[in-house]
Order: structure tokens, then C-alpha cells, then sequence
């Protein structure tokens, strides 16, 4: 299930593999989920790219990039799914090769691309393998038989008809759940479908208090609203962030920090951290977000600088004319941290398992890979576990049967997607989303506390007791309903939603991208451990697990992210060398 890169190489890798597959994806393949709007580049070490011919740095080894990613991962990485991708990540690019990606190589190991050309390259490869695809069908629950997943249940979109899909594995590549928070970079089809599912059939989730937020995407004009332009435009000019006295806001803190923020993987944290910090202290822009501006660079500078970045003022098919005329005269835009991407997700092994027989996961709806930041890009992490998933699955297939499907669990789930149908008066989904949405961004967002993380786990469960169950949407009919897909979305959204509240609360501590203001500091010896998000008795309950460890050891004592980030950076600066 999926629509991206993750979904595409599952597929492919099952169907190579010899199990008769079925790719399923809410919008069209290749051309929804998360991949489509990625940066974006893949990457592997240097002295692999160096054997595959390109110009890398044979000193970047896989042992290197290995400690690189735990290092920024803020030691909460799953250490044996951080060697697998180190292993894995340069025979699946060599293999997008293949399909015709097409890219630029950068040292040391780096291809750059574009998400849209990212997502055509992973789904050729699954047109050239012939794999069958349904497009424009959302899949609502996995079907469950004696504790072993045995197939899903879904709506073809514009018919409002249910397909029963029987299988006897499924792989869940669904992306993030982009659509809990107001301000996001992704599309509208994330909505935590494939975490939910899961949940709801019996795996755990884990690190799901770990959300990335991209600093300086664009706020204002509105027309490029989302966009993480300004992000990536960040990196080739020296632009600033100003509060509305027109002060950079990153003078308050430690030089180090500033020039670790322009140069390092910990730059989204930092960045985003100062951007809420301004504006909860009531020092934003109109729209809520910071300026961005490049009125002190000389304008032929700052001009050349994006051509060579953007070439024809373009990107991602997206044209920023406009906006590079607005900056080029000396006026800022408006730009804000926007959810980005999920670090936390399905509670998966190195093989992609969970802890139900048949049920596989692989890409951003899976956890433990980049601990507590994302690095070293998500689109390697999901092509490479895209493969794992379906290799694996098609093992599991050859030694697995065809199971019974459960009538009286389609029952339920049939009565439950159809009520808001049934329903003549009561909430609309549009109206519960964004409540969703505001407590999110009020309680569960860059910087959080115990108060507002408790008042927002009452708020869901109030949600869920008084407004879910009087769902309703205007036309009853099933064709094309978009309402009624979004009554379901909501229910996937609102578990994303409180599984993240739940463990931000449970971690009293700052790590990573979880900053508590009322906890700044890491605590090594109590909480470098995962939090553990499961269903018990119709509730949903935390606790908490080791690290997995394989070669590097972890740090102990207390001290804050900054001493942390300053401490690390000439770390990572030697492994790099």
C-alpha cells in the first residue's frame, strides 16, 4: 500500500522475488504520498560511490557514515537498521539507475534529484516488472485472521465500491501523517492511514513523539505556501531570519549554534526551534511565521546564487519568479517550520517485520531508523527498506497458505465507514480535522511542555468520546465522496495524533526534535530508550524499550541539546575528513 517510493520497491522487490503482487495507492503511482515533493537527493558512502565510478571520497566509509547517523540521530537510531541502510543504500541506487533516474553526483556520496523524478524512476521500475497497480483506492483496515494478517479492505475512490483484497502478506508504505498539523510540506493524502491500521490490528508504534519541522518554508506569499523553497534556497545564500523589529533572531544564541545551523544535519532543529521561540513570544510575521530576508546581499549576488540552485527560476515545477523579484528588491517573505517528517511510525525489525505474522513496513510509516533526526535523506532510507519489505514478504508468501478472512471483522469495519453516511445531522469531518489541527500545533509542535501536552491529550479524548461518534457528511451517496474519505481519515489522524502526545509526555527530557521546555536537557541514562505506543483494553498505553545496539556504545550523564550539538560537530567533522 502506498503510492510513493517505498510502496514502488516493495512491489518490484516482491514481485522479483516470485509472489504475485498487488501495489494499491491512494492517489496515482508515482504521483502522490511524500516522494513527489522530496528535496531531493540519495546517498550512500563515499567509497561506494567511488567503486560505482562517480567522484567520491573513498575516506567516507561505510563505518563512518554509520557513526555519522547515530551521532545526529542523537544515539535513539535502531543501530542495526542504520547498518542495513549503510549496507543496502548503494545497490539501491545503482538499481534507480537502472530504471533511469536521472541525477547529479555530488562528493562524497550525494545524487541529486527531484522528488517527482525520484518518484517516476521508482515506479518505472515496477511498470518494467509488471507489477499490477490500483490506483485511486484507499485501503481502510488490514484484515486480521488467527493474529496473522491474511489481506485489507478498501474503497475505490470515485465508485465508492469496496474491494476485499485477500492476501497472505501486506506491505504498508503509507508515509507520514502530515495532516494532524495546519502547516505542512506534504501532500493531502497523508493522513497516518497505514499507522493507524496497524495500531488498530495490533502492532506497536514507537518514537512518535520524534517530528521533524522544516524551517523557512514559505508562509506568505500564499501562492507558494508549503513550498520548502526557502529551506533549500538557504544553503546557496546567507539569508536571515528576522523577527517584526527586523532583528536576526539567531543573535541570542551561542555563534556555534548559528554556524552549526548553515552547515550541519542539525539545522532543522535549530532553525526551528529559534523560529518558534520568536513567535510564541509574540514576535512574528502577520501570518505567523518569521521573516526571511536577503535585503543585506547585493542583488546580483543573491540572483546568481539562485540560477545556479534553480536554474530558470524553477523548481519542482513550481515557478518562484515572483518571489525572487519580492526578494531581489530588498522586501522579505514570510516562512515558517512546517511538518516535515516523521521519524516515528510502525515498530519494525531489520527484515521490516512487525510483531503480526504477514505484516511488513517499510519507508517514513516505519520507526526506529533515524532515532531522533532525520539525516542523510528519508528517500534512501525508502528505497532501501522498500526492497527489504518485499523481498521479505515474498519469503514469508512461499512458506505461508491462504487464510480464512474474518466476515464478522469486515462487518465492523463496514459498519463503522459507512455511519457517517447514515447520519442525517451531526459534525462534518472538515470541522473535527481542524480541531485536530489546532491541538497539534498549540501542544504537540516544536516546543512542548507537560501542561499543554496533558490538555492536549484531553482535548483528543474528548474528541473521541463526543464528536467522532456523530460524524456525518452531506451526501450520502459513495461516488466520488470526498467528505466521506475524509470521515475516515479523521479517525487515522486523531491515533497519530494522541500516540505522539502520549509519548512527547512520557520522555521528560530534550532530545533531538522533542524539545520540553520544562526539560531542557538530554538525560542519557534514563532516556535513551524508545517509547513504546500500544493498544490495551481499548486504550492506548506507552512504555518504553532499550536502544538496539550493535557497535556503538551510547553516552551517559545529563546535558542540553546545544552542549550536545557543540560537542558533537568536531566529531562529525573528523569522520567526514
Amino acid at each position: 500500500m502506498g503510492g510513493g517510493g517505498a510502496a514502488s520497491l516493495a512491489a518490484t522487490h516482491s514481485i522479483k522475488n516470485g509472489a504475485d503482487t498487488v501495489l494499491v495507492s491512494k492517489g496515482g503511482l508515482g504521483k502522490s504520498g511524500a516522494t513527489v515533493l522530496a528535496e531531493a537527493g540519495i546517498q550512500m558512502d563515499g567509497d561506494s560511490a567511488c567503486k560505482m565510478g562517480f567522484s567520491g571520497n573513498s575516506r567516507l566509509t561505510k563505518e563512518k557514515l554509520f557513526r555519522e547517523i547515530i551521532i545526529e540521530g542523537f544515539y535513539l537510531n535502531n543501530q542495526r537498521l542504520v547498518q542495513i541502510w549503510t549496507e543496502k543504500a548503494p545497490s539501491r541506487i545503482a538499481e534507480l539507475l537502472e530504471y533511469g533516474l536521472k541525477a547529479d553526483f555530488h562528493p562524497p556520496g550525494n545524487l541529486h534529484t527531484t522528488g517527482s523524478e525520484l518518484a517516476r524512476a521508482c515506479a518505472e521500475g515496477a511498470r518494467m516488472h509488471n507489477v499490477d497497480v490500483i490506483e485511486d483506492t484507499m485501503v481502510v483496515d488490514i484484515l486480521v485472521s488467527d493474529g496473522r494478517a491474511v489481506g485489507a479492505l478498501g474503497i475505490e475512490v470515485v465508485t465508492g465500491e469496496l474491494i476485499i483484497f485477500k492476501t497472505r502478506a501486506v506491505v504498508l508504505a503509507t508515509g507520514g501523517w502530515h495532516q494532524a498539523y495546519p502547516f505542512t510540506s506534504g501532500t493531502k493524502e497523508l493522513t497516518g492511514d497505514g499507522l493507524a491500521m496497524a495500531y488498530r490490528a495490533g502492532t506497536e508504534l514507537s518514537n512518535m513523539e520524534m517530528v521533524t519541522f522544516c524551517p523557512n518554508t514559505i508562509l506568505w506569499p500564499k501562492i507558494h505556501r508549503g513550498s520548502i523553497f526557502g529551506y533549500v534556497a538557504s544553503f546557496v545564500v546567507d539569508a536571515k531570519m528576522l523577527n517584526n523589529e527586523g532583528e536576526d533572531i539567531m543573535l541570542d544564541y551561542d555563534p556555534r549554534i548559528s554556524e552549526i545551523a548553515a552547515t550541519t544535519e542539525f539545522n532543522k532543529n535549530i532553525w526551528s526551534i529559534a523560529c518558534a521561540r520568536t513567535i510564541n513570544a509574540e514576535g512574528g510575521s502577520p501570518h505567523g511565521g518569521v521573516y526571511w530576508s536577503v535585503k543585506h546581499l547585493p542583488s546580483s549576488i543573491f540572483e546568481d546564487a539562485l540560477v545556479k540552485r534553480f536554474p530558470n527560476r524553477r523548481w519542482q515545477g513550481e515557478d518562484f519568479s515572483d518571489l525572487i523579484e519580492i526578494l531581489k528588491h530588498g522586501k522579505p517573505i514570510e516562512v515558517a517550520p512546517a511538518a516535515h517528517y516523521f521519524e516515528g511510525g510502525i515498530r519494525m525489525n531489520e527484515r521490516c517485520e512487525t510483531q503480526i505474522p504477514g505484516l511488513f513496513v517499510a519507508g517514513e510509516c516505519g520507526s526506529g531508523m533515524f532515532g531522533a533526526n532525520r539525516v542523510c535523506d528519508a528517500t534512501t532510507e525508502m528505497v532501501v527498506f522498500g526492497g527489504i519489505a518485499g523481498e521479505v514478504a515474498a519469503e514469508y508468501v512461499k512458506k505461508s497458505k491462504v487464510r480464512r478472512i474474518d466476515k464478522h471483522q469486515i462487518k465492523t469495519i463496514e459498519d463503522r465507514i459507512f455511519e457517517p453516511l447514515n447520519r442525517r445531522d451531526g459534525i462534518k469531518p472538515v470541522t473535527i480535522i481542524r480541531r485536530i489541527q489546532e491541538i497539534a500545533n498549540k501542544h504537540v509542535g516544536i516546543i512542548r511542555e507537560n501542561n499543554g501536552l496533558r490538555r492536549a491529550i484531553e482535548e483528543i479524548e474528548q474528541i473521541q468520546i463526543k464528536e467522532i461518534p456523530k460524524l456525518f457528511v452531506s451526501d450520502s451517496g459513495r461516488f466520488y465522496n470526498k467528505e466521506w474519505i475524509e470521515s475516515i481519515e479523521v479517525r487515522n489522524l486523531i491515533i497519530c495524533l494522541e500516540a505522539s502526545a502520549r509519548a512527547a509526555l512520557i520522555r521528560e527530557e530534550s532530545r533531538g526534535l522533542h524539545y520540553r521546555k520544562d526539560c531542557p536537557e538530554m538525560d542519557h541514562d534514563r532516556w535513551l530508550r524508545e517509547v513504546v505506543v500500544s493498544e490495551s483494553s481499548g486504550g492506548m498505553t506507552c512504555s518504553t524499550r532499550p536502544v538496539t545496539v550493535t557497535k556503538m556504545s551510547l553516552p551517559t550523564g545529563t546535558e542540553t541539546w546545544e552542549e550536545y550539538i557543540i560537542r558533537s560537530v568536531p566529531v562529525l567533522k573528523q569522520l567526514s575528513e
